[in-house]
């Protein structure tokens, strides 16, 4: 990809190092607007940080006005990421445009109050999930506003994501999609899904859009874009346009609020609020919107299926929801350990009431979870009955602990000997139900390998209630046990499922709550696949 592109294309966070754009305007013919002693023998130095996307434009607007404020301004096109990383009053800018306010506030986390941000944006953009062509012809992939449920079914197949610590495309698009979820637990389950894949994602917004790109590396994906990239974008590649898909509940948007330097002399300080002045000239404007910048909402540019009216609910997080966010996605982002138990006592051959028995259901919700399976997970995989089947105890292993994804999320082979044991499991049907004893058992190995850097999982589903012998643990002592076992050094998410109304959801909840775990009804509101998923937020 040219330079000139990584310029005019959305804010592209890959890379956290400066371009090699750098201009140095300086004018001293003309006397200083400043005040003080300032002379134009005596330029003001005011160093420039901007989203490389308008780079070009903010350049214009210091060249127009360096003599008129005797300032020596150097514009540099640096990612915003690498600028919230730098070292206020050491080597930071004294003005700095990025993309959106995200960055300004994570530098102002790590260095109190070390940028004093405006108001009001220089200009903003939409993000939207941006669509190559050939997947506009597929047929496959909407356009255009879309309620979000059906982005989710239609889209997550060829659903990728950049880096989100670099990526204020991924980053807001991941902010928004969880702020709506405003709480209610099937929308989060639905917005987990979308963070799972990308809690570890190394790829870099450069790298999905050359994916659009006729011989690209890599097939094309759907990916949040900003309106402002896939403008850029179409108008180099007029024959291959990448369209817009915007949830209809409303999106994200990157917004260019420009940020001073607490640091910085006055003189700087006075030169940058004169340059952010000139960003809100007419003649700046007209650029910024010729450029498909949005300013107060207008843009000259025109997007495929964009839709006429976009309805952002998210400009500009909060403190607090960067935090809950990012304590979020470092929980995602840990190893996974989780065990995974199957009840396979005769009655899961009865009807699921979807078209299948109860055991093809839960097998096809498997199946469908190593899609949704975060990074570096490894599962253990076990069936239970009662011990007339199999023996010493209400349960056998099918697979040990094996690694299914891998450091990238891809899978591995383990995830394919994991279908395989499927297979034993629809062969072995029959026998009572085991279930105290199954659970203390699952909960003591998994406590067995529990760690504090680990995210730990007992993951059981049954479809009816404890049937073992007058030697079972019982639900009182087991109980008990699951109360004085908690550790705060050796966690583990204890989680069950009842598959069905004959499932013992009073038991299985009494048996959560001593666990600090959770325990859910399957049914046609709340799928095994839910649980599965859930388990991991």
């Amino acid at each position: 990809m040219t330079r000139s592109m990584r310029r005019t294309q959305q804010s592209t966070l890959a890379a956290a190092t400066t371009l090699s754009v750098v201009s140095v305007l300086s004018a001293c013919s003309l006397p200083s607007v400043l005040g003080g002693n300032a002379s134009c023998s005596d330029p003001v130095k005011v160093n420039v940080a901007v989203s490389p996307e308008m780079r070009d434009i903010v350049h214009a607007q210091a060249e127009r006005i360096a003599g008129q404020v005797c300032a020596a301004f150097t514009v540099n096109a640096e990612e915003s990421a690498a600028t919230a990383n730098r070292t206020p009053g050491k080597d930071a800018p004294d003005l700095w445009i990025p993309d959106s306010p995200l960055w300004s506030l994570t530098a102002n986390q790590k260095t109190t109050d070390a940028y004093e941000v405006e108001d009001k944006p220089v200009a903003t953009s939409p993000l939207v999930l941006g669509v190559p062509k050939s997947l506009v012809d597929s047929k496959k992939i909407p356009t255009g506003s879309v309620p979000s449920a059906e982005i989710l079914s239609k889209a997550a197949p060829a659903f990728m994501m950049a880096k989100r610590d670099i990526s204020s495309p991924t980053m807001m698009t991941l902010l928004n999609t969880w702020q709506n979820a405003g709480g209610r637990r099937p929308d989060e389950l639905r917005a987990a899904k979308v963070m799972l894949p990308v809690a570890a994602s190394t790829a870099t917004d450069d790298a999905l859009y050359s994916r659009a790109m006729p011989g690209g590396s890599g097939a094309p994906v759907v990916f949040p874009a900003s309106e402002v990239g896939i403008a850029a974008f179409n108008k180099a590649h007029t024959d291959t346009p990448i369209s817009a898909l915007a949830a209809k509940e409303g999106v994200s948007s990157l917004s260019y609020l420009p940020a001073r330097a607490s640091a910085s002399d006055e003189r700087a300080k006075k030169a940058s609020e004169e340059l952010i002045k000139a960003l809100h000239s007419e003649d700046s404007v007209k650029a910024l919107k010729d450029g498909g910048f949005r300013v107060d909402g207008q843009t000259s540019v025109t997007v495929p299926e964009m839709p006429a009216e976009v309805k952002v609910t998210m400009d500009a997080p909060t403190a607090n929801q960067l935090r809950q966010f990012g304590a979020l996605m470092q929980k995602l982002s840990q190893r996974v350990r989780m065990l995974v138990a199957i009840d396979s006592s005769g009655s899961m051959m009865s009807p699921s009431g979807y078209g299948n028995s109860r055991i093809e259901l839960t097998i096809n919700a498997l199946k469908d979870a190593l899609t949704y399976i975060p990074p570096n997970t490894d599962v253990t995989l076990w069936q239970f009955a009662n011990n007339a089947k199999f023996g010493a105890h209400d349960w056998r292993q099918l697979m040990p602990s094996t690694q299914v994804t891998a450091a990238d999320g891809s899978l591995l082979p383990g995830a394919l000997k994991m279908k395989q044991s499927f297979n034993s499991l629809i062969d072995s049907v029959g026998g009572g139900t085991g279930l105290y004893d199954t659970i203390w058992d699952a909960y003591t190995t998994a406590r067995g390998t529990a760690s504090l850097d680990t995210n730990t999982i007992v993951v059981l589903l049954t479809d009816g209630r404890n049937e073992d012998d007058p030697n079972s643990i019982g639900l009182d002592n087991l109980l008990s046990k699951l109360k004085s076992s908690r550790s705060e050094l050796q966690p583990v998410k204890l989680v069950l499922a009842g598959l069905g109304p004959q499932s013992d959801m009073d038991a299985l909840r009494k048996i959560a709550q001593a666990a600090n775990g959770s325990a859910t009804l399957v049914d046609d509101k709340t799928t095994f696949l839910d649980v599965i998923v859930g388990s991991l937020v």
